[in-house]
């Protein structure tokens, strides 16, 4: 396993790390999970991404069950912004409603301080509003929170955000699909020593090959949750297919370094719901980095992708 900082914030941590959306769903028994959460800790995992609203609060709580104590591994969580008494339909991340989700979240997570606390998905419209730093801040004093970040949505958002407040980290998509942020927002995180995580990077298992245009997606799968793009999707990951061909981990190995060699980015955070599905993720950083020459392929690919041929 690679590890590496994120940003200036002085953290290291594992390159292929894990995002926690799928822990604790209900189809599995808890043993089943928190085996997985200790397999990603042994095998060198030393960053999970959860946040508050993640099955229903309870991939917090196995987090907690499974690695109480474990001060080698750092925990990035989020404020959902759903303050109590208020229309559950607008976020409003207020100084209280931060430091009452940490708090939620500590006692879950069972932990004194969050390693990596964020907001999730803000509109512009409420990071323009910027009372929510004062949550950090408070939040910093009290000892409760390390690190300040965001999960973003948009690349405009974050563009905004670099001008107006320092925060320590980025969560984004940024893969082979969407690779917008390498010409503007990924340059300022790396000249600013903002840590980005990077989710999505096999992009709902598009990226992986494991789909073929025209094949029909199970309703379950969470690829289905892309609607009408999917199928478009779909056609723009099978041009990367042929390059793909001589890596021992194919799309998903291409995939993945393409993530990794922006030297902006600290880590990637792919989902797992299996012990072999982790096991592959974590393999895929082991694997040799892209060569000048599918570096150069993958540009022209993402230049001109086959629906606008």
């Amino acid at each position: 396993m690679d590890y590496r900082s994120l940003g200036r914030s002085g953290l290291r941590v594992s390159t292929l790390s894990l995002g926690c959306n799928r822990i604790g769903e209900s189809r599995e028994p808890d043993s089943h999970w928190i085996n997985l959460l200790q397999r990603a800790a042994d095998l060198g995992v030393t960053l999970l991404d959860t946040a508050e609203t993640y099955a229903k609060g309870r991939s917090e709580e196995l987090i907690g069950q499974a690695l109480a104590g474990r001060t080698d591994i750092a925990v990035a969580t989020k404020c959902a912004g759903w303050a109590p008494g208020k229309d559950p339909g607008i976020k409003d991340f207020s100084p209280d409603g931060m430091v009452l989700s940490a708090e939620t979240s500590l006692r879950k997570l069972r932990r004194d301080c969050i390693d990596v606390f964020q907001l999730h998905s803000p509109s512009l419209a409420a990071l323009q509003k910027l009372d929510w730093a004062d949550g950090f801040h408070r939040l910093k004093a009290a000892g409760k929170i390390r690190f300040m970040a965001v999960s973003l949505d948009r690349v405009p958002d974050g563009i905004w955000l670099l001008k107006n407040f320092r925060v320590d980290a980025f969560q984004l998509i940024y893969n082979l699909l969407y690779p917008e942020a390498a010409e503007t927002l990924l340059p300022r995180c790396q000249q600013a020593g903002v840590g980005v995580l990077v989710r999505m990077p096999f992009h709902r298992g598009i990226l992986t090959g494991k789909f073929r245009p025209g094949t029909p997606v199970p309703a379950d799968n969470r690829a289905s949750l892309e609607r009408d793009r999917l199928a478009p999707l779909i056609a723009r990951a099978e041009a990367f297919r042929g390059l793909a061909a001589g890596r021992r981990g194919g799309m998903a190995s291409l995939a993945a370094h393409y993530s990794l060699a922006h030297p902006a980015v600290s880590c990637l955070i792919p989902g797992a719901r299996s012990l072999a599905q982790l096991e592959e993720n974590v393999g895929y950083g082991e694997e040799p980095p892209l060569t000048a020459e599918e570096a150069a392929a993958i540009r022209q690919l993402q230049a001109d992708p086959p629906h606008r041929s």
